[in-house]
């Protein structure tokens, strides 16, 4: 049998444990909502006036939480981020179109 539990809420994250009886694993699931992310990057976009684009410091992407904890957890370097933020995959969280 396995059990799970919510041991941390916030307002925009969860933290769940899952524990499996059959096999004695416990794992730790983190859980984070990336709609406040994507929500910022769309009016950064939109207001760009708002978010500063200068031509030496740009607003160039929001990072959700998960993909901020990840990276501290695998210590990216600044190539990795450079890879995450030109991904077109994660276009979405960008707010300057260039390229990094």
């Amino acid at each position: 049998m396995s059990e799970k539990w919510l041991v941390n809420r916030g307002p925009h994250n969860a933290t769940v444990v899952h524990y499996d009886d059959l096999t004695d694993n416990l794992t730790v699931e983190n859980i984070y909502d990336v709609e406040p992310a994507l929500d910022q990057a769309r009016f950064a976009r939109d207001h760009k006036d708002a978010v500063g684009h200068g031509k030496d410091l740009r607003h160039v992407t929001e990072i959700p939480m998960d993909v901020l904890a990840k990276s501290m957890k695998e210590g990216w370097s600044p190539a990795d981020w450079k890879r995450w933020a030109n991904d077109p995959d994660n276009r979405m969280f960008r707010v300057w179109g260039g390229k990094i």
